[in-house]
């Protein structure tokens, strides 16, 4: 390499660019929302509940992640639904 020449960066494949939500994680995270203040449980509370991290919990009820579908089932399930409940 040149001396002063910069480096390219490499591309990672954690480094992809997430899509938002689709209207699908949209509605889970309404349901979700609704159900813990229903509860008058706390995210953190759902977190310790379901085993999912609180950042994680945090990050899909705001929509800013779409949960996979293991994680989609660990949450409902922690709130006493099965998935194909709340999913229709």
């Amino acid at each position: 390499m040149v001396a002063g020449a910069k480096r390219k960066p490499r591309k990672l494949p954690g480094n992809r660019k997430r899509s938002t939500p689709g209207r699908v994680t949209a509605a889970f995270c309404e349901w979700v929302n609704n159900t813990i203040s229903q509860a008058g449980m706390t995210p953190m509370e759902l977190s310790e509940k379901c085993g999912v991290s609180a950042r994680q919990i945090y990050r899909i009820l705001n929509g800013e992640v779409s949960p996979r579908l293991v994680t989609a089932e660990l949450i409902s399930l922690a709130l006493g639904y099965e998935l194909s409940e709340v999913i229709k």
